[in-house]
């Protein structure tokens, strides 16, 4: 299975705060996930993105009931993660293969997330298939306090695009959280010869971490992403430095939950 999300179980994490008061103890949850939207597009002719296998007369048929039908399941699924633990949504969800931001306000504004006031984090990429990464946050439990996206070059690779990894930073319940979302290059032309591609990638993201430590030796960061990769592959083991056994965790390495299906920390 490749793995879909790095330091967070598949679809959310449960992160457990506890504030402790004359003896009183409150406990509060968040989920956090990440989740591939899977070709959200609109319907509407993009110049400057190959969408158009995504518009009423492409090859998808993408008429407006098609879309607002895509947008509404999503809707529905994001809706359903956390519930079982005392009816939560998510507070943070990295999403990718997303075309605008146009497409994630009608996902926060749809029938079953409206409710939930969630704000979003998007910058255009320059990907060949028009296709991005972004953030929703619950506005009500998350504050962001900057953003930025990093553009992926990689050496020998001169005519090579791809989604840009989206940094954002914020704060979850009076503490700082780092939160980087990907969507990291595919695997077209075959495994080995698109390695050096995701290992690039793997790069990008150990420098936006280290950058990070840098200034702040013991933040919290968070890795989410579809990253076309296993947690065996050179990119997330030896380029990102993550691993998945806290028993071989060195100074400065990752810890990767993949595999774990709920984890609280």
């Amino acid at each position: 299975m490749k793995l879909k999300l790095f330091l967070l179980a598949f679809l959310s994490i449960i992160s457990i705060r506890i504030y402790c008061q004359n003896d009183d103890v409150q406990v509060r949850l968040a989920v956090i996930g990440f989740y591939n939207l899977e070709n959200l597009f609109d319907t509407i002719n993009d110049p400057l993105k190959n969408d158009e296998e995504f518009l009423p007369d492409g090859a998808n048929k993408w008429t407006s009931q098609v879309y607002l039908e895509k947008v509404k399941n999503m809707g529905f699924v994001i809706d359903k993660i956390g519930n079982k633990y005392n009816n939560l949504r998510p507070v943070i969800l990295g999403v990718s293969e997303i075309e605008n931001r146009l497409v994630l306000e009608d996902l926060v504004e749809s029938e079953y997330l409206k409710k939930h006031g969630y704000g979003i984090v998007h910058y255009d990429s320059p990907d060949r298939r028009g296709v991005d990464v972004g953030l929703l946050y619950q506005e009500n439990r998350f504050t962001v306090i900057s953003s930025a996206s990093y553009r992926l070059t990689v050496e020998g690779y001169p005519n090579f695009i791809t989604r840009d990894p989206l940094l954002v930073t914020g704060i979850l319940d009076g503490d700082t959280l780092n939160i980087i979302v990907n969507h990291w290059p595919s695997r077209r032309g075959g495994e080995k010869s698109s390695a050096p591609l995701r290992n690039a990638a793997a790069d990008l993201n150990r420098y936006m971490v280290d950058s990070i430590l840098t200034v702040n030796p013991d933040a919290k960061i968070i890795v989410m992403g579809d990253l076309n990769d296993d947690p065996d592959n050179d990119s997330v083991l030896m380029h990102l430095r993550a691993k998945g056994k806290k028993s071989k965790l060195t100074p400065g390495d990752l810890y990767n939950t993949c595999g774990i299906s709920t984890k609280a920390v």
